[in-house]
């Protein structure tokens, strides 16, 4: 739940790409510079979703049979969960991933991250 909230928090913070890219930085920053910012972020999400990862590996692992036996559209239903899982645990670790962390890597967003830059300047200048 409390992950949940973040996500509709994170989602309305990215609306305000619309308004150019000075804005967006000034809301969210206003987020970040805020004392207890890393504090909440760390219980209200990061700690969830590391539990909740965890257990996702575990369980797509484990493999545990059912006392009742599959149809084969429940069988693949079981196998799809699992996949689209890992791919969403893929997707987070992805999106949270922070190149800075480890000296020597290349910022690997680069060229979309200046792409996105121009497109932002020049929507600034056509409102101009």
């Amino acid at each position: 739940m409390p992950v949940g909230f973040f996500l509709v928090y994170h989602l309305y913070l990215q609306l305000y790409l619309h308004y150019g890219a000075e804005i967006y930085n000034n809301e969210v920053n206003s987020f970040y510079d805020s004392p207890l910012a890393t504090g909440a972020l760390v219980i209200v999400v990061y700690i969830p979703l590391l539990f909740h990862s965890l257990l996702g590996v575990i369980l797509v692992f484990e493999k545990k049979g059912t006392p009742f036996p599959y149809t084969y559209f429940s069988h693949l239903l079981y196998w799809l969960k699992r996949i689209r899982g890992i791919g969403v645990l893929l997707f987070i670790i992805a999106h949270v991933w922070n190149p800075s962390w480890v000296r020597g890597l290349p910022v690997l967003g680069e060229p979309i991250l200046n792409t996105f830059q121009a497109a932002l300047q020049t929507r600034k200048r056509e409102s101009d």
